[in-house]
């Protein structure tokens, strides 16, 4: 995941799409929280935080993951919340509808549906000081 093997991803996946997310072997309880590591999302982002995805493919990655059922809301959002604070994602443009994500910090926010009125809102720019 990390490397963006894209090919092992696309031949996991294809054998067992359930490995999109974390499970354990019978016998075994969930850690809580669950580890960050066992989380396929968490790993793609993780890989272009620490430069280790040389393949620039995270995108692609990503939505093979979501396509086969990735939880994309999993441990309260960590996935999205990790993806903003290393800077893998731009949190003023939501990719599909329904999705939200928050700065770390505080200082940007797309939150509730990106689906608006008249279709997908794309929000993105500067981010401004409220203070004016």
């Amino acid at each position: 995941m990390r490397s963006g093997d894209i090919e092992t991803l696309r031949d996991t996946l294809r054998a067992d799409p359930a490995a999109a997310n974390p499970r354990w072997v019978a016998g075994f309880h969930r850690p809580t929280p669950i580890p960050n590591d066992s989380i396929p999302l968490f790993c793609v982002s993780e890989g272009v935080f620490r430069g280790t995805n040389t393949q620039h493919n995270a995108y692609d990655m990503t939505r093979m993951l979501v396509a086969v059922g990735a939880d994309i809301h999993i441990e309260g959002d960590i996935v999205l919340e990790s993806a903003v604070s290393f800077d893998v994602i731009d949190p003023g443009v939501v990719e599909e509808p329904g999705m939200h994500a928050r700065s770390m910090y505080g200082n940007r926010e797309v939150s509730g549906s990106a689906e608006g009125p008249i279709g997908p809102t794309v929000r993105g720019g500067k981010v401004r000081s409220r203070s004016r």
